[in-house]
């Protein structure tokens, strides 16, 4: 039977892809609801994730450090993104933008180029509804990302080394923030987004290293454990942000501890799920499985149409009470997993086939098999 590395990832994508939609709807009078939804730490999860496979990528022979293994890396990327991404932004500008002549105005104008050329961030809303940031940060990610993996592997080449390389960027990464919300050093908007979010990206590549080179005692409940810990996470981040403890903390404060312990978090959601996968043949996810499996395929345009539609669908019906936040939501998961699954049948379906993505599973593991300390010595 073929074995599929990236099922259980796939599962967790489609999780956050949800946690990320009801995370964007504000339902008035119940502030508490905003304990259980955490689109950005879902967000975070993401870039994790990203980090996590780029990563195996380079560990494996699937990507090179040579300049045609680095070109083969950016062509894989940009194939993987841009169709989906550039043909979403270009139905929303139409439909939304355009009628509005929005982007006939100078700021308009450069809040479209800043699209498409993946340097678009929040301060340049209400052009789009805020969700494009987080791609043209992980495509700026990839722009660094063999030099990155090849530092890694360079330098985290022993289990103490590797403790203290991604002690240190989590370390700074949350000093950053810290000194950034207090004194605001760096006020150029793309860069600053960038920095506040890169350790996160950077942390994920971590991640293979840390499965290669630490045994991990196999648990019978390792996952509900660290799914427990995931959604309490959840809880703790919305209570610093949002709820009674804020009154207590300073924003400093709040955001030197919330992504931190995020960040440790998600790596450990990553690793234990990607661990999992390592040697678990394939089988098809059963019942509510199958249903974040699928929206995990779909997740990058799910993830593009979902805050647009959302918007529209709350000038349709207001959310005013609990009754009309679950039509409205209902109706939102279901027309952006339409609008996703058609872009998905038009642009991405033949660069999904399962022959290609086994045999490149397949090559990873033999190659972490037989030789995993290949690119350390």
């Amino acid at each position: 039977m073929h074995q599929n590395k990236y099922d259980k990832l796939l599962i967790l994508r489609g999780v956050l892809c949800l946690i990320v939609f009801f995370g964007h709807i504000h339902i008035p009078n119940h502030d508490y609801w905003w304990l259980f939804f955490n689109g950005r730490f879902a967000v975070t999860v993401f870039f994790i994730l990203s980090g996590c496979l780029i990563s195996t990528g380079f560990l494996s022979d699937k990507y090179q450090f040579t300049s045609k293994g680095i070109q083969h890396f950016y062509t894989n990327r940009l194939r993987r993104i841009a169709p989906t991404y550039y043909f979403i932004s270009l139905v929303l500008l139409f439909f939304t933008q355009y009628r509005n002549n929005l982007v006939f105005h100078p700021s308009g104008f450069y809040k479209v180029l800043s699209i498409f050329t993946f340097t678009f961030n929040n301060s340049q809303l209400p052009l789009f509804t805020g969700s494009w940031w987080s791609i043209s940060l992980e495509m700026q990610f990839y722009l660094i990302a063999p030099l990155v993996c090849f530092l890694i592997l360079k330098l985290a080449n022993s289990r103490q080394k590797l403790v203290v390389c991604s002690a240190l960027i989590l370390i700074c990464g949350m000093l950053f923030r810290h000194f950034q919300s207090k004194y605001g050093y760096i006020s150029n908007e793309p860069l600053k987004i960038f920095l506040e979010n890169i350790d996160s990206c950077i942390l994920g590549c971590f991640i293979p290293l840390y499965l290669k080179y630490f045994i991990f005692r196999k648990r019978k409940h390792t996952t509900l454990v660290v799914l427990t810990i995931f959604v309490f996470t959840i809880f703790l981040s919305n209570l610093l942000k949002y709820g009674v403890l804020v009154s207590h903390l300073k924003l400093p404060t709040i955001l030197f501890f919330a992504q931190g312990i995020q960040n440790i978090v998600g790596c450990l959601v990553v690793g234990v799920l990607y661990e999992k996968t390592q040697n678990t043949t394939f089988t098809q996810p059963k019942s509510i499985g199958s249903l974040f499996h699928n929206i995990g395929i779909i997740s990058l345009g799910f993830y593009l149409w979902h805050s647009d539609v959302q918007s529209k669908l709350q000038t349709i019906i207001p959310i005013v009470d609990m009754p009309s936040y679950v039509l409205s939501a209902l109706l939102g998961v279901c027309i952006s997993l339409i609008l996703a699954s058609l872009t998905w049948l038009l642009l991405d379906m033949n660069l999904f086939k399962n022959h290609n993505r086994l045999s490149n599973n397949d090559k990873i593991r033999a190659s972490l098999s037989d030789n995993p300390t290949k690119f350390l010595s």
